[in-house]
């Protein structure tokens, strides 16, 4: 690999452009595109660092699938006065939001084991 600069164009010199090879080791950290694409990394790592229970169970399920399932509840029991529907419609809201939630999981997991082969540097 070569560095090139460039002389000021104000100096009439015999070489206008130093090249000159370098000699340090490649280094075994990946070349940054952005900081935004090392932020996203970072972030990636730290999800799968934590692991799937943490994920689905403290990421998704409380903060997300459990308000819904809430308001559902709610919404069907302003609806009908039903309690056996209000409970169901909460099961069934609950299912599908650890359902959702596993199913991203495996997607981020999928996608960063792929990423992580396509690299040219490892």
């Amino acid at each position: 690999m070569t560095e090139s600069t460039n002389a000021s164009p104000g100096l009439a010199g015999d070489a206008s452009i130093a090249i000159w090879p370098r000699r340090t080791r490649r280094s075994a950290l990946r070349p940054a595109t952005s900081r935004r694409e090392l932020y996203a990394t970072a972030r990636e790592e730290a999800r799968l660092v934590r692991g799937r229970k943490a994920f689905v169970w403290n990421g998704r399920m409380l903060s997300i699938g459990v308000p819904l399932a809430v308001g559902a509840a709610a919404f069907v029991w302003r609806r009908r006065r039903s309690s056996r529907d209000s409970v169901a419609v909460a099961l069934a809201m609950g299912a599908l939001s650890y359902l959702e939630a596993r199913v991203e999981w495996s997607m981020r997991r999928n996608s960063y084991r792929r990423r992580r082969e396509r690299r040219p540097d490892r």
